[in-house]
């Protein structure tokens, strides 16, 4: 089990037991004649909440996007061949291999592809 996922079920786990417990002591002070008020009961619940906000791992940012040109004229009208298999059990084609020589729509044939940043990423 990886790292990330292991973090987020002990933070999980560690989220539901404080909600336990706090439904537990919530029983406990009813049993024993202690009145809650709804103002009780929502801080309660905010309690719970934030301690799920706070145990619960952050995603890492998000990797840069990159746009595909060609190298040539700079479009980004660009592909390449591949093979695709079906699967039936999915109903789904499956990308297969995906070859290196690329196509240039706006020079209308063969071109090397590079990446660069994407403008709006």
């Amino acid at each position: 089990m990886s790292e990330g996922i292991e973090s987020m079920t002990t933070t999980h786990d560690l989220a539901e037991t404080l909600a336990t417990v706090t439904e537990a002591l919530a029983n406990t002070l009813l049993h024993h004649g202690h009145h809650l008020l709804p103002a009780d009961l929502a801080a309660r619940r905010r309690l719970v909440d934030e301690a799920r906000r706070q145990l619960t791992p952050t995603p890492p940012d998000a990797a840069p996007k990159i746009e595909v040109v060609c190298h040539s004229c700079g479009s980004s009208d660009v592909g390449r061949d591949a093979t695709a298999k079906w699967d039936t059990a999915n109903q789904t084609w499956d990308l297969g291999t995906v070859y290196d020589q690329g196509f240039c729509e706006d020079c209308n044939g063969d071109a090397v592809l590079v990446e660069r940043p994407a403008e709006d990423g």
